[in-house]
């Protein structure tokens, strides 16, 4: 996707943000809840980090997607990563841009996985 639109709500957050991934594969990226002021998606393709318990390499790897939800006016955090959730897909938040994030607790700060 060519120069996205900034989003104004966490709807088209969630909805750019699934257009931004590769057409050829947009079964794999689903966005599964929006309540007001947040968006949950999930990534469904086979991670390299999967099982590995490295998280924090997971943290590395999704800059870019932080950096493009940063571009639209969004924040995005991972919550389980294949790396150490033992589940085959990865589970993201999104909020807008300026929005508190304290209450999401990122994949690679959760001690329980």
């Amino acid at each position: 996707m060519n120069k996205p639109k900034y989003a104004d709500n966490v709807h088209e957050l969630a909805e750019t943000w699934k257009k931004m991934m590769p057409i050829d594969g947009q079964d794999f990226f689903k966005i599964t809840k929006v309540s007001n002021d947040t968006a949950y998606t999930e990534i469904h393709l086979h991670c390299p980090l999967r099982g590995t318990g490295n998280a924090e390499a997971c943290y590395k790897l999704m800059n870019y997607d932080r950096t493009l939800m940063e571009e639209i006016g969004g924040k995005l955090v991972v919550l389980e990563s294949q790396s150490n959730s033992g589940k085959n897909y990865c589970s993201l938040a999104i909020r807008e841009k300026g929005r508190n994030m304290n209450d999401l607790i990122q994949a690679h700060k959760n001690n329980k996985n």
